[in-house]
């Protein structure tokens, strides 16, 4: 099945059970991929309150630039929380357990890395990420996909359903599908992609 499906609370309890070995886990495909350099290339642009959605373990929280007034980072797992707790040594920075549909108003950068594979239905979760956005704020992205390559895209969806099963993680999506049907096409003010595409 190239798409199969897993509620959110199954996706919840996939990353609770991964939590403590997490980062040791994906941390050497991390740096081969060079993402600790799109994370910090995407994080300069934040600034102001910030709410981080899908923080995972809170690889990002460092990365926060001075423009950042606050940020509340915000996880559905309880155990990934417990993690990024443990990182968060920034004044600016506090963690909390929370989804990414109960988002509230207001803030002026929403940013998301990695989270949208991780729930079951990535257009609404954009949308939440959007409305949580205060007038003239930014959602910033930074995700994994769909390739620009029909091959790759066979490779993804042939294995769709045994990644899903071991990291709740849907990484065959088609993300300029998905902010399409979000209905947030004309907002987008830069889009790159980066590994053969599959990086957006």
């Amino acid at each position: 099945d190239a798409h199969p499906t897993c509620s959110c609370a199954c996706r919840v309890s996939t990353f609770d059970d991964a939590a403590k070995t997490y980062d040791k886990e994906i941390g050497t495909d991390e740096i081969v991929m060079g993402l600790p350099l799109l994370r910090r290339w995407l994080l300069r642009s934040a600034r102001g309150r910030v709410l981080e959605v899908a923080c995972g373990t809170g690889v990002n929280l460092h990365l926060y630039p001075s423009s950042v007034e606050s940020v509340l980072a915000t996880d559905a797992a309880p155990a990934m929380v417990a993690e990024a707790s443990r990182k968060a040594t920034d004044p600016r920075v506090s963690v909390a357990v929370a989804t990414v549909e109960s988002a509230e108003g207001g803030y002026d950068t929403v940013v998301d890395t990695f989270g949208l594979c991780s729930v079951e239905d990535p257009v609404e979760a954009l949308r939440a990420m959007a409305r949580a956005a205060a007038p003239g704020g930014r959602v910033l992205l930074l995700e994994h996909g769909r390739s620009h390559y029909e091959w790759l895209n066979r490779v993804l969806d042939a294995h769709a359903a045994t990644h899903l099963k071991r990291w709740g993680c849907s990484w065959n999506r088609d993300y300029d599908g998905v902010v399409a049907a979000a209905g947030l096409a004309g907002h987008v003010e830069v889009a790159r992609r980066f590994h053969f595409g599959t990086t957006y």
